[in-house]
């Protein structure tokens, strides 16, 4: 697994999910773009990768008795990617593919009005997927590409992991023969820092009515939280998650359902990065319930404040710790 700074090279367009694409298209020690899926899947395996806000993600699985060799095919990625100009225009077209596939996702659709009513100066607000027109190719576009390369894709802010069946001495062995050539760029130490605030003042308590692809009815609820990833051995999000989302009498879902207005309702944090937070409340509605917005968050308003008079409950606390400890107790392996 690696990881690295999804960051523009210049205003308003990502190269990041581009150049995901073509570190799949041939590289100096295996210049055809077939060596390392072919090799794949005449062993029973399967990669893949996606991008995100602040990480690039690459990963395989294939049979045991042939890791040494795909390791070879797929470390030089990141060593000596080719980055033909074929390729290239190739890798657009699927990324522009990609995003028009997304165009009829709710999901996607509302990621993306989430993400433009950030403040304009802020990351967040960028087009994330990326299509023909935010990648219409300038003619230095290889040069762009194999700089971001260079800068990113650094030993020093990447992360790598080997499973296998070979005894440990042999995985750190084959770590250090493969991975110790990628150059090292020692201008960059850490991730670069981003503005926790993509939401100010002029962008927070608006609301928004969208008209979905599906026919669904759903309501949802946002704010702005610091980064939980400092918190991650207490998890005070999941502790909200837990009574929000609760479904037992006394919940805001039981009333929901009482008073005829909602079928169902999920909570939780959302993190599209490392530097800030969105705490989310999902309701799916009935159509009675659809004229009902404003009631029905008085009454999320009103549960929240009940939940701030009460204080933190460690009986509570301890709940939603051993639900989590069942679940990772029982997770698929």
């Amino acid at each position: 697994m690696y990881r690295l700074m999804d960051i523009s090279l210049f205003p308003g367009i990502t190269y990041a999910h581009l150049l995901e694409h073509m570190l799949f298209q041939g590289t100096e020690k295996y210049p055809s773009s077939d060596t390392f899926t072919s090799y794949l899947s005449e062993h029973a395996g399967k990669s893949n990768a996606h991008t995100a806000g602040e990480e690039t993600v690459y990963y395989f699985d294939i049979m045991a008795t042939h890791l040494k060799q795909i390791l070879d095919i797929w470390c030089q990625f990141f060593i000596c990617p080719l980055f033909n100009q074929e390729k290239t225009d190739l890798e657009i077209q699927a990324v522009d593919s990609e995003n028009a596939k997304n165009l009829q996702v709710d999901v996607w659709r509302q990621n993306q009005l989430l993400r433009s009513r950030a403040r304009p100066d802020h990351p967040f607000n960028q087009f994330g997927t990326g299509n023909k027109e935010t990648l219409c190719a300038p003619k230095n576009l290889r040069e762009i590409l194999l700089d971001f390369h260079k800068k990113y894709y650094s030993p020093n802010i990447m992360k790598l992991v080997i499973l296998g069946s070979e005894p440990l001495d042999k995985l750190e062995e084959w770590a250090r023969e493969f991975f110790e050539p990628l150059p090292v760029n020692n201008n960059i130490t850490s991730r670069p820092s981003i503005d926790p605030h993509p939401f100010t003042s002029p962008q927070l308590q608006k609301i928004l009515r969208t008209v979905p692809v599906k026919d669904v009815e759903q309501m949802s609820l946002m704010w702005l939280l610091p980064s939980q990833d400092p918190l991650y051995h207490k998890k005070p999000a999941n502790y909200l998650s837990h009574l929000i989302g609760h479904e037992a009498a006394g919940s805001i879902l039981s009333l929901l359902k009482a008073k005829g207005w909602g079928n169902e309702l999920s909570a939780g944090p959302y993190q599209p990065s490392s530097h800030f937070c969105l705490f989310k409340i999902d309701i799916d509605l009935t159509e009675d319930g659809l004229d009902h917005i404003e009631d029905i968050a008085t009454i999320v308003f009103q549960y929240i404040d009940c939940i701030r008079k009460n204080g933190i409950q460690k009986w509570i606390f301890d709940e939603t710790k051993s639900l989590d400890d069942i679940k990772f107790k029982f997770k698929n392996k």
